[in-house]
This record gives structure tokens, sequence and C-alpha cells, in this order.
């Protein structure tokens, strides 16, 4: 009888120690506006689930940062940015928190007014010629960093740039290059389908758009620039009809292949994936658009 007791109080003490497991929550950061995955204990987790707070303080490598709570995530959940597992939580913050909106005030103004130094001093040092572009400033809730994020096609020499702005801030300033992908992601704007830029409205990551789409797709090479976004790289949505594409495709011949239609040979030279179609060219120079189950299997 006693065995058995101490065996149960075994398994219970197994179970409360995998539910009192860490929780993690996926979060928005303010200064480069990425996602994170955050590490919170339960005590933490069971005040979010109580109150529904909107905002969390963290200690990250940018300082204190106010980060918007998204979800909750597990820690498992692929793709989100690596290397957050330092971020510290601090405190949770509710949308009317009084101190919250006091810095959100504060911040914005002194953001506003050295995003428009920092287009001045650019233009002044004529790195505007090397093609570097601000892009945003972004005030620490400490309020003891300022960071400064620009596009470049290549590195610049700023050092004389950021000597003015250490001058003319009480801050410490750091500057920062990001890609053109990343500038559209925080500055966000609507694409070709109307809609607000899936990096900037919900995507956790940035899509690595591979040389496979444009042969799963049917995408020719002087035809790519069509599939450009305002960033000037492929559209991060290609990735979302990847898959779909991939098997759709996996019994249509290749491109420049040849293929017998009626009792005649001819070669590919386009396809419309999703209706099943190829576009051949006879001998005689003669096109035609063929169904697949129009080619011969011999």
């Amino acid at each position: 009888m006693l065995i058995l007791i101490f065996f149960g109080l075994i398994s219970t003490m197994t179970l409360i120690k995998i539910d009192m497991g860490d929780k993690y929550i996926l979060v928005k950061t303010g200064a480069d506006e990425n996602f994170a995955n955050v590490k919170i204990n339960d005590n933490d987790f069971l005040s979010l689930e109580k109150d529904k707070f909107s905002f969390v303080l963290l200690e990250t490598e940018w300082g204190q940062e106010v980060c918007k709570i998204v979800n909750l995530c597990p820690k498992s959940k692929k793709n989100i940015r690596p290397g957050n597992g330092n971020y510290k939580f601090i405190r949770f913050f509710a949308a009317a928190d009084q101190n919250f909106k006091a810095y959100l005030i504060n911040a914005k103004k002194k953001q506003a007014e050295s995003l428009e130094l920092f287009s001045d001093l650019i233009l002044n040092n004529g790195l505007d010629k090397n093609g570097m572009k601000p892009v945003k400033v972004h005030l620490t809730y400490d309020q003891k960093k300022m960071i400064f994020y620009y596009t470049a096609p290549d590195r610049v020499d700023f050092r004389k740039l950021l000597n003015e702005l250490i001058s003319k801030s009480s801050y410490i300033v750091r500057l920062q290059q990001i890609s053109p992908r990343s500038a559209a992601m925080i500055l966000g704007g609507v694409g070709i389908c109307g809609n607000v830029f899936c990096c900037h409205r919900f995507l956790p990551f940035l899509a690595k758009v591979d040389k496979d789409i444009f042969g799963n797709q049917g995408i020719i090479d002087n035809n790519k620039e069509k599939y450009k976004g305002p960033c000037g790289r492929l559209h991060c949505c290609l990735t979302f009809e990847k898959e779909s594409y991939k098997e759709a495709a996996k019994d249509l011949p290749k491109i420049g292949s040849r293929v017998r239609i009626k009792d005649k040979w001819a070669e590919v030279i386009s396809k419309n994936i999703l209706n099943k179609e190829i576009t051949v060219q006879l001998e005689n120079g003669e096109r035609l658009v063929v169904n697949l189950k129009d080619i011969s299997k011999k």
C-alpha cells in the first residue's frame, strides 16, 4: 500500500513539473519591428491571461524595449528569429498605462525630430549619392539609446555623419544598416494585390524566395521584374504557393524538352501549370497549346 502511494506521489510530482514548465509569448519588437519568442514564467503567464496585457517591457540587445504581444507561441516554432532567448522579461504594460502613453508621446516627437536631422545630415555629407536612405529612428524605453536605420547598396563611410549625430544628441547613437526587404517590412505599404505588405502585416520572418520557384511556377528569366515588390526583391507571397505549384507541375515536361504530339516532335516553350497545359513549337514553326493528356507517352 505504501509503495503504491509512493509511486503515486512521484507521478503527481512529475505531472506538476511538466505543467509548471516555461511559457513563451510571440512579440513584435519596437526597434526593428521583427518577431521574437520570449520566455516567461508561470506566474507571469497567469497574469497575462488574467489581465489581458497588450505590451511587454523586455531587456534586449537594443536596451529596454517595449514590444507588442502578438500571441502565445511554443519555443519550438520554426523560423522565428533566433538568438532572442537572451531577452529578459521586465514587466507587462496595458495599452492604457500612463507611463506607456507618456513614453509613446515623447518617443514619437523625439524620433520625428531625429529622423529629419538624420535625413539632412545624409544630404549634407553627400551620402545620398552613395545610395544611403534613412528608414526609421527608434528611441528605447529607458531613453538611453537612439537607433538610426538606413539602407544602402554597399557599405558607406558614415564616420563624419555619426560624429555629427553624437554631437547633436543626448543619447547613445547607433547606426544600423538594413536590407531593402527589412525596410519594406518596417515602413509598410500597399502591394499590387491591394493589401498591406505581407512582411509588414503578419509574416513573422522574411521568407527566402529561391530559384526553384521560377521553374515550378513557370516564371521565365526575362519576366522576373513583373514579380518583384517595391523592395526590389521577389514577392514573398510566391513562397505561399510553392508546394502547390510543385505538386501540380510534377507531371508536366520541362521547358526546352521534346515531346511527341500527334505523331510529331515538338519543343516545350512554356507551360500553364494550373491548367495542366503546355505551349509547344513544332518542327515547322507552328505553335500549339496542348493539354497534358494529349501528350503521347511513347
